[in-house]
């Protein structure tokens, strides 16, 4: 029996994070301020109709990613955009609507519940893994390490695409990076009036369709490297969507000027679908020995070692 100790541990600490205060604040209530904590459930899943549907789909991810954790180190995957995503949109959804808030203890454990998570995909760590020479690599290359608990079997090798999951956890970084952002320029104040990661867009204007086809193309990625078209439509579909409307006053603000542009996260999205689709070219990870000139090898991300395996 291998058992994939990091992950679980990952996923514990995602589930105890549901049950602690995400983020404080200060509500008015028989006149007086009072201070009010509000957890992921109760302050977000539960009170879904006066948030928007990004926000929402942020909450969920990482719920669910915590759920899949327990069975397989993947759901890290999930997680972290989630709760990246989270963070991404809390000033315009939380702060901006119910005045001072701060993030509290379970944020900050979800957080590293997602990073320790993501980790173990990488990195599994716990009993049936060894920890020196051979049975460590041994252990590393089972595909048992999809699998948060799973049979030691030292002949079912895994076949990992690195360079395709590379790209898949960077796709998944961007979604909750700000892809446009709205500044003054000079001559009045510099300063930053908006950031707006893809979470933004997934309502409300057409290019909620681009959104959503970056996301389901960052998903399959994590499977097969044709998700990397899917992406692509997606980036083509959003700066097509945007790239009349970018520049200086693009954004109208009374007694200032303005300036839209494309952020990190789009620039960033650009590096994540080159990284999947060069892997379908040159797949680089474990597992690879004899099986360079496989086509199925190199569509699917992940699988089994050797000359029978797909």
């Amino acid at each position: 029996m291998k058992v994939n100790a990091l992950c679980l541990a990952g996923a514990g600490l995602g589930l105890l994070s549901l049950f602690l205060p995400w983020w404080s604040g200060h509500e008015v209530g028989l006149g007086t301020l009072v201070d009010q904590d509000y957890n992921l459930v109760e302050g977000v899943l539960l009170d879904s109709e006066n948030l928007s549907s990004a926000f929402v789909v942020a909450a969920t991810l990482f719920v669910v990613g915590t759920g899949m954790a327990f069975l397989s180190p993947i759901g890290g995957l999930v997680q972290l955009p989630g709760v990246l995503g989270f963070i991404a949109l809390f000033n315009q959804e939380i702060s901006t609507r119910r005045g001072t808030e701060s993030f509290e203890l379970g944020l900050y454990i979800a957080l590293i519940s997602a990073i320790i998570t993501t980790v173990s995909l990488l990195m599994p760590l716990g009993p049936g893994y060894g920890f020196k020479g051979r049975a460590f690599w041994t252990s590393l290359s089972s595909a048992n390490r999809f699998r948060s608990v799973g049979r030691y079997d030292e002949g079912a090798r895994a076949r990992v695409n690195m360079l395709a999951l590379s790209g898949a956890i960077i796709a998944f970084i961007c979604i909750a990076l700000p892809w446009t952002t709205i500044s003054t320029v000079p001559p009045t104040t510099e300063m930053t009036l908006a950031d707006r990661p893809l979470f933004f867009y997934l309502e409300g204007s057409l290019s909620s369709v681009s959104a959503y086809l970056f996301i389901v193309g960052a998903a399959l990625s994590v499977v097969t490297t044709l998700g990397a078209f899917v992406q692509l439509g997606g980036l083509f579909w959003f700066w097509w969507d945007f790239s009349g409307s970018m520049g200086i006053n693009a954004y109208r603000m009374p007694g200032a000027v303005t300036e839209e542009a494309f952020g990190i996260g789009f620039y960033l999205s650009v590096l994540a679908i080159l990284l999947v689709a060069v892997a379908i070219i040159l797949p680089l990870g474990i597992g690879y020995h004899r099986r360079m000139k496989s086509r199925l090898s190199r569509l699917l991300v992940w699988g089994k070692a050797g000359t029978l395996a797909y």
